[in-house]
């Protein structure tokens, strides 16, 4: 995977948090997933939660980096997980330079945002 430059890698053990809601968006701004799996949970106002599994391949922490915004979910890891990670410009450079990488990113966000809408058509608020 050439698009693997200009970041870093970091591993996270099972049970641990990537990152936590409310966490400010840092240098460590969005997440490429090697091997292992992360679940993403939102907490609802409600105190609902909406729960998205993430493995190998997929991306994460996009829609708060990109918005510059907190993070507004907890991204927990299932297992040990080997995770690619880039800052936000770093991420912008990559997805400007491998064409590849860009179409998984984009189909990554639009499988996150499908299920978001299905989880809101389901409580009837979308």
């Amino acid at each position: 995977m050439r698009y693997l430059t200009k970041g870093r890698e970091i591993q996270v053990n099972a049970g641990d948090a990537v990152y936590k809601t409310g966490q400010s968006i840092g240098d460590d701004a969005i997440y490429f997933i090697v091997s292992g799996n992360v679940r993403l949970v939102r907490r609802m106002h409600d105190g609902e939660e909406f729960v998205y599994p993430c493995g190998p391949d997929d991306t994460f922490g996009v829609v708060s980096a990109m918005a510059g915004q907190q993070r507004e979910e907890d991204a927990v890891a299932l297992e040990a997980c080997h995770i690619y990670v880039w800052s936000k410009d770093a991420l912008e450079s990559a997805v400007s330079l491998y064409i590849e990488f860009a179409r998984l990113a984009i189909q990554n966000l639009s499988r996150y945002l499908r299920a978001v809408n299905k989880e809101l058509a389901k409580v009837g608020r979308f």
